[in-house]
């Protein structure tokens, strides 16, 4: 991140294909263990090699251009159930 506070531009082209949490956490500026709950959950394209998560650098990308909106899903009382 720089001084005023954005993110310089990435070249996502130039990276790896796969990433570790760190550099996933670095680029986006998410907690590493954010990351690691993205990945246990299937949210984010991600490998576990032994210990560690290794995150789909494409994958990742896409998760950050249209990330999910936030806070919980609003109930509405107009669900029906089957």
């Amino acid at each position: 991140m720089n001084s005023n506070g954005h993110h310089p531009a990435i070249d996502w082209a130039n990276m790896p294909e796969w990433i570790t949490v760190d550099e996933a956490s670095d680029l986006s500026g998410y907690h590493p263990e954010y990351i690691r709950r993205l990945a246990r959950k299937g949210k984010i394209g991600a490998e576990k090699k032994g210990r560690d998560w290794w995150i789909d650098r494409d994958a990742f990308r896409g998760y950050l251009q249209n990330p999910p909106p936030k806070g919980r899903p609003v109930e509405t009382g107009h669900e029906t159930k089957a």
